[in-house]
């Protein structure tokens, strides 16, 4: 039976890349007794602070990541417990207002940063990184894993005495790991960071190497399956 012949070999793959997109994350919050004084209060300051950002951009001749601008408002309610009531008491409600957005000039990073921390009465994240157009690296991975097969299967008909070019593919599958952020120890490409007036932001120590901000990586693994079937 023909099912009896086919031959099928597997292999994982993997691909590594540089990231080439940098995320960034900028919020505002104000805090009033009354919940519906806080959106003319937020809305104010976001505005000012949207046309701070498009400034700073401009200016650095940086522009937005296609649909990465997000922006998002909520308002909570601040409790503070009571001794005398010995329970928790609503203290007022706090708004707060974010932005997210992306850019690809990575070589402008450290400037762009920098004049964003400079921005009064903000909270400003360290950035985190991705790939524009992750498919690309499904592609390399998805790559090296068949190049594996194509080794492994080849090796098997030579100890067999029999010729890759007499069979072909019967079927496939790729199953696809998550993208991995790869924390960027040891890396050459760097960014300077500038830290001034931000002795209240703590940043994760992966992202640095000798006070400069490290991009880092993407790594990304596929498990590849491949069914071959004779031609004769």
């Amino acid at each position: 039976m023909e099912e009896n012949r086919i031959v099928t070999v597997s292999a994982d793959g993997e691909a590594e890349v540089d990231c080439d997109v940098a995320h960034f994350n900028l919020s505002i919050s104000a805090k009033n007794e009354v919940p519906t004084n806080l959106k003319p209060i937020l809305n104010e300051r976001a505005q000012q602070l949207e046309r701070s950002i498009a400034e700073i951009l401009e200016k650095n001749e940086a522009k937005i990541v296609k649909n990465s601008y997000k922006t998002s408002l909520k308002v909570n309610t601040d409790y503070r417990y009571n001794r005398t009531e010995d329970r928790d008491m609503i203290n007022g409600y706090i708004g707060s207002f974010n932005i997210d957005f992306a850019i690809s000039n990575l070589n402008k990073i450290n400037k762009i940063y920098n004049e964003l921390s400079l921005l009064h009465n903000i909270k400003l994240s360290e950035p985190w990184f991705s790939l524009n157009n992750p498919e690309e690296v499904n592609k390399l991975a998805l790559k090296d894993a068949y190049l594996k097969v194509f080794k492994r299967f080849s090796d098997q008909c030579e100890l067999l005495g029999c010729y890759p070019s007499y069979f072909q593919i019967h079927t496939w599958k790729a199953e696809y790991d998550k993208f991995n952020y790869k924390k960027p120890h040891g890396k050459d490409a760097h960014i300077n960071l500038h830290v001034e007036n931000s002795e209240d932001t703590t940043y994760p120590d992966y992202l640095f190497k000798d006070d400069k901000l490290v991009v880092g990586t993407i790594k990304h693994k596929v498990y590849l399956e491949v069914s071959f079937k004779p031609t004769y």
